[in-house]
């Protein structure tokens, strides 16, 4: 497997920060940070557009409500990227972790919070992005996702409630998705939306958050 040197390395990790910042979403919060304990501290955010900004760690909050069990929600879903996680970034996968409270969902590791994103990224040869992976999640927690029948996930009674109570219908039928930016997916100019960040990044992260096998 091809292995990028580290200013190739860093130099897509800019780019994938740089894509992120243009998405496009009223629902959507995303915070960078340098390190691991920079995360689990939530300590010197660096906002999407931010000059030069190569963060490996990413923060993203998904402010729409998502399932917390049988007829139960949760305001909004805070979920932990670590892009490194899979040591051959960008060819291997991201780790990507739900914060408490986890939300009642398929794809969502009860109790970990550890997400299955499937094996699009690892088939992709480095072409999916990191704006792709967060609209990805999005879906995820708005169980907007395809599944197997032959494989019901983590949390097998949360797609029956998506069967037969929610009729197979998305949380939020009207959610809309944001499209990759066309500056980058067809070399069209056009005028850069403004991603929302929140000052300050709320909220601290758990020390469950478990990252690359760390608790």
């Amino acid at each position: 497997m091809r292995r990028l040197a580290p200013g190739e390395r860093e130099r897509r990790l800019r780019f994938d920060f740089e894509v992120v910042a243009r998405l496009a979403a009223p629902w959507l919060q995303v915070a960078g940070f340098a390190s691991i304990p920079a995360l689990l501290s939530a300590r010197d955010p660096v906002a999407p557009g931010t000059p030069g900004a190569a963060p490996p760690y990413v923060l993203a909050r998904y402010d729409f409500r998502t399932l917390a069990g049988p007829g139960r929600y949760q305001a909004a879903t805070v979920v932990a990227f670590d892009l490194l996680a899979g040591g051959n970034y960008p060819f291997t996968p991201p780790a990507v972790t739900v914060l408490p409270p986890l939300p009642w969902n398929h794809r969502v590791q009860p109790a970990s919070g550890v997400v299955c994103i499937g094996s699009d990224w690892g088939d992709a040869g480095g072409q999916v992005l990191l704006a792709h992976l967060l609209v990805q999640v999005a879906r995820i927690l708005n169980f907007d996702e395809p599944y197997s029948d032959s494989d019901w996930g983590y949390q097998p009674d949360a797609i029956r409630y998506w069967q037969e109570t929610l009729r197979g219908h998305s949380l939020h039928r009207d959610l809309v998705y944001p499209a990759m930016p066309v500056e980058f997916t067809h070399g069209v100019a056009r005028s850069r939306p403004a991603l929302r960040v929140l000052s300050p990044w709320p909220p601290t992260p758990s020390p469950r958050l478990r990252v690359r096998g760390r608790a």
